[in-house]
């Protein structure tokens, strides 16, 4: 019995060369590296933004401890919270002087920043206070 070409041509056809499963391997390694890359990309942006948000409500948190209080002094405080390094800074503001001239309040500038682990990035965060100033509160009654 004799071959002919047609069968060895079927014969040739019915598996991958060498050359085809190294190719192949190859881009499908690349493939991979390229989706673990992009996937580890995502994985740190992920970290960033919940750090953020982690940064951006401690700054709420001191900044709404000073607002709900009756009266403030002014200064500055400092500490440390989960990592994050923060300062509260109250002044008093002079931007609306006259208009509170005849009138028993005071303003306060409140500043909160809030200092990322990494040393590298901050937030802050600012308001305005007004407090009754209980001495010239008691001359105007």
């Amino acid at each position: 019995m004799e071959k002919t070409e047609s069968s060895i041509t079927k014969k040739r056809q019915r598996g991958f060369t060498l050359i085809e499963v190294i190719v192949a391997l190859i881009i499908l390694g690349t493939s991979i590296t390229i989706i673990f890359q992009l996937f580890s990309g995502c994985l740190k942006g992920a970290l960033i933004l919940s750090q953020y948000d982690r940064a951006v409500l401690l700054a709420r948190e001191k900044l709404n401890n000073y607002l709900i209080k009756d009266e403030l002094d002014t200064g500055s405080t400092e500490g440390r919270d989960n990592g994050f390094s923060w300062e509260v800074n109250i002044t008093k503001d002079k931007s609306f002087q006259k208009e509170f001239e005849k009138l028993p309040l005071e303003l306060f500038l409140i500043e909160v920043s809030v200092i990322f682990p990494d040393q590298k990035r901050k937030i802050e965060l600012k308001s305005l206070k007004t407090v009754i100033n209980s001495e010239e509160f008691g001359n105007v009654i």
